[in-house]
């Protein structure tokens, strides 16, 4: 629908790949031959800090630093903090991201499904996939890279790490094969 009101009135529409999601696939048994070539390519580089500042002080207009008590629409008893909120932002989404490969990642096939313990093991990067701080491409080549030393390991050292690395990629893979069927079948 927006694609077809962006052509009638003759606007570009650009759309990067942000995802295992190919836009208006025709044939849903190429899914995983299109998803292992998207993920299998290599992490941009970032633009230059010149770059950056030159079209963020130039472009985007600011609005300042918003706190809780800026916006009405948020109730009282929500304005304060948590303690044990995730914090936003790429650093954060990162640090997060390496935590999990250097440390928690390794009882992650053990305590995913487990409410009491999936806290402490679960990759806790969902957010930063959402509001775009940390790419899927990106938490594929981190597993892919802690995969690779798990498998340079002395045999009978590597714990938990090989079945979790694992079932962390085939969940981003289910990730992606069922947005696929959403974007196919928005009927669903």
């Amino acid at each position: 629908l927006y694609d077809a009101r962006c052509r009638e009135n003759k606007v570009l529409m650009v759309e990067f790949q942000q995802s295992g999601v190919t836009r208006a696939l025709k044939d849903r048994n190429r899914f995983d031959t299109l998803y292992a070539a998207f993920m299998a390519k290599p992490l941009q580089q970032p633009p230059s800090p010149a770059v950056l500042r030159h079209v963020l002080v130039t472009t985007l207009p600011s609005v300042g630093i918003l706190r809780p008590d800026d916006l009405p629409e948020i109730r009282e008893e929500h304005r304060s903090d948590r303690a044990s909120r995730q914090r936003g932002g790429e650093s954060e989404a990162l640090a997060a991201l390496g935590s999990f490969v250097l440390e928690r990642g390794e009882g992650y096939s053990a305590s995913i499904s487990s409410p009491s313990s999936a806290w402490g093991n679960c990759t806790r990067v969902s957010p930063y996939l959402t509001f775009g701080h940390l790419s899927l491409r990106q938490l594929w080549h981190a597993l892919g890279a802690k995969q690779v030393e798990v498998r340079s390991l002395p045999k009978g050292t590597a714990g938990g790490w090989p079945r979790s690395l694992s079932a962390a990629k085939a969940r981003l893979k289910w990730r992606s094969h069922f947005t696929q069927k959403l974007e196919d079948a928005p009927e669903m």
